[in-house]
């Protein structure tokens, strides 16, 4: 399915970090993170080597964790 044309922010990928551990805004410079960097960083986080899986996605969010 699709969002269609009329819903405002329908094309960007929201992602979220909660948790005693985050102790920063994962914002990246520009203000936007590419779906890349959101797949590396869900792979960082469980532990897996995100390069292995497609070196040209982008670096993972710093979501600051401790």
């Amino acid at each position: 399915k699709h969002h269609g044309r009329g819903h405002v922010g329908s094309d960007a990928v929201w992602i979220a970090g909660l948790g005693p551990g985050v102790t920063t805004p994962a914002t990246p410079a520009g203000g936007c993170a590419s779906s890349g960097q959101i797949a590396a960083t869900a792979l960082a986080l469980l532990g897996f080597d995100w390069r292995a899986f497609d070196p040209s996605a982008g670096a993972p969010l710093a979501m600051g964790l401790r």
